[in-house]
């Protein structure tokens, strides 16, 4: 998700309604099963008080599974030496291969421009793979990660693709992690704790917010009506003429960063010693 669509919750008058719906495709009469689950949800949420217009939101943005059937390849078995079969066919192959990426790709590159993932997790035929790479441009090709040959199911794709998702998270939270600890160790580009990390999200400094564990011990913090109004302490935010309203020392630094511009890396628990003290820090655009 990107933090861009989050941030404009903090500017809108509401109300806002959060859920979440398991809508596996890959099952018997999914769509009819996805169906019967949001109608129900629907009338538990309706029970609840959300309105009927914020439910009809979200009747029109539910979340849907593109698929795009091509035409199928002929099935091509080994002719003896010297035969024909196979180059014939193997040629109305490639066609259809084409055929498809083309769709395949031209769909993929809508979803892409959407969604703006950090990575495309592709499996298949190895010549289908090459097509599809061929026909994408180079900003969905740079994306593009095969996570295995033609798998036998849709689950395994999924698992493997879970992997890949883990592996890279795990890899960019490493280099984010080895970046803070340098910019920390040279005073430089880093926030480290709860005081100066506000100091910089108030100024617009902050290009990443680092959230690990945080202490739960009811430490709260303020914040104004403008997005990048936030301080630790109540006065400080009266001084610049706004009413301070207050809210969980988390809540408050996330929503500050998203307001800003900010990107958000929730951190694991057991994040080693090259994480934030306090489990609150922030790396900076540029330095003060």
């Amino acid at each position: 998700m990107r933090t861009s669509d989050i941030a404009r919750l903090f500017e809108a008058p509401g109300p806002f309604v959060s859920i979440y719906l398991a809508t596996e495709g890959n099952v018997e009469n999914a769509a009819q099963r996805v169906a019967v689950r949001w109608k129900s949800l629907r009338a538990e949420l309706l029970g609840a008080g959300v309105p009927e217009g914020t439910l009809e939101a979200v009747d029109d943005e539910r979340t849907e599974q593109v698929e795009v059937e091509g035409a199928r390849t002929p099935h091509l078995t080994r002719s003896k030496p010297g035969g024909w079969s196979q180059p014939r066919y193997q040629h109305r192959a490639e066609v259809l291969w084409e055929r498809n990426a083309t769709e395949v790709a031209e769909m993929l590159t809508k979803m892409v421009d959407r969604v703006r993932p950090r990575f495309v997790a592709a499996a298949g035929d190895v010549r289908a793979l090459e097509l599809l790479r061929e026909q994408s441009p180079k900003r969905v090709q740079a994306l593009i990660e095969v996570v295995g040959g033609e798998l036998g199911s849709i689950d395994e794709v999924l698992e493997e693709a879970e992997r890949l998702a883990a592996d890279t998270a795990e890899a960019d939270t490493g280099a984010l992690l080895d970046e803070f600890e340098r910019e920390r160790g040279q005073r430089d580009r880093a926030a480290d704790g709860a005081e100066a990390t506000f100091e910089a999200l108030a100024m617009g400094q902050v290009r990443v917010l680092l959230v690990g564990n945080v202490r739960d011990d009811g430490q709260s913090a303020w914040f104004g009506e403008e997005l990048g109004q936030v301080a630790l302490n109540r006065e400080d935010l009266i001084v610049q003429g706004t009413t301070p309203v207050e809210g969980r020392l988390v809540d408050v630094a996330v929503r500050a960063a998203l307001g800003t511009g900010a990107e958000v890396r929730v951190l694991s628990p057991n994040t080693d010693a090259r994480g934030p003290s306090g489990g609150l820090g922030a790396v900076l655009r540029y330095s003060t």
